[in-house]
């Protein structure tokens, strides 16, 4: 659930559960790697312009309560579930973080309009030491670059737009790959896309992401948002080793101003 007004968002994160089961071995011999993560908790947003109307800026806290990690475990315990829950994994906690953005919208030019993003991700890379038990994984520390291209179309096809993203690169906090650190090759954080929204309100999506085709379709109504989205992961540290394809259903409800206008920064409600 969310609410979104102008230069203002706020979120409740519930149970958001990311899990991975790996078996290893066979027969009598065999074992299963279990890694899984949970978390829940508000997210507060301000955004607004800095020194410039085309330079934009956004802040949002964030308090978690995290819960999980990884063990390996016999098929039966597996099975049965016997002693598997989150804190027995690795540990629990609740943390707070930050995130920050910034983004350069250049002065258009007929039609067309570019920018330039920063966004830095989990600053304070938190540990979650608040009433903490065992070892929960910790936050990663990231930045990303991003930047875009669109043209203005029709009232049908308002715009359309490119983008490009150096996305995700590594500052500290957790280490451990498998437990969302993030490491690999440079070309594993280079995303490529387009999007194009039918009547502002369907939006149309596809890309490149580490080296592997993506697909998306979007419906944004005033209280509703429902995502369908298809992509790869390389779970090698290069592009076109070993790919995992994914699928991702998201469905959102809320309160708020309309999804953005063709012009990013300048609708009457941006997130």
């Amino acid at each position: 659930p969310y609410f979104v007004a102008r230069g203002f968002a706020v979120g409740i994160l519930v149970g958001d559960v990311k899990a991975d089961i790996a078996l290893l071995g066979r027969g009598v011999d065999s074992t299963a790697d279990l890694t899984a993560i949970s978390d829940t908790g508000p997210f507060l947003s301000i955004a607004g312009t800095l020194f410039n109307p085309n330079l934009h800026f956004g802040i949002t806290l964030k308090g978690l309560y995290r819960a999980g990690g990884h063990k390996e475990f016999s098929p039966v315990d597996l099975l049965s579930g016997n002693n598997i829950d989150l804190e027995s994994l690795g540990g629990a906690g609740l943390g707070i973080d930050t995130d920050v953005g910034m983004t350069y919208v250049f002065p258009s030019k007929g039609s067309r309009m570019a920018g330039l993003s920063l966004v830095l991700n989990n600053l304070v890379a938190s540990d979650f030491p608040i009433l903490k038990r065992g070892t929960p994984p910790k936050l990663v520390r990231t930045a990303s670059v991003g930047s875009f291209l669109q043209w203005r179309f029709s009232k049908m096809v308002n715009y359309v737009r490119f983008l490009l993203d150096l996305a995700e690169f590594g500052l500290g906090g957790e280490s451990d790959p498998d437990l969302g650190a993030r490491t690999g090759s440079f070309f594993k954080h280079v995303n490529l896309g387009v999007e194009v929204p039918i009547w502002n309100f369907l939006y149309l999506r596809t890309g490149v992401h580490q080296g592997n085709i993506t697909g998306g379709l979007g419906i944004s109504i005033y209280a509703a948002k429902l995502d369908l989205a298809t992509y790869a992961e390389e779970i090698a540290n290069g592009v076109g080793r070993l790919t995992s394809r994914r699928w991702m259903v998201r469905f959102a409800l809320g309160f708020g101003a309309p999804s953005p206008s063709s012009v990013p920064g300048r609708s009457r409600g941006r997130k």
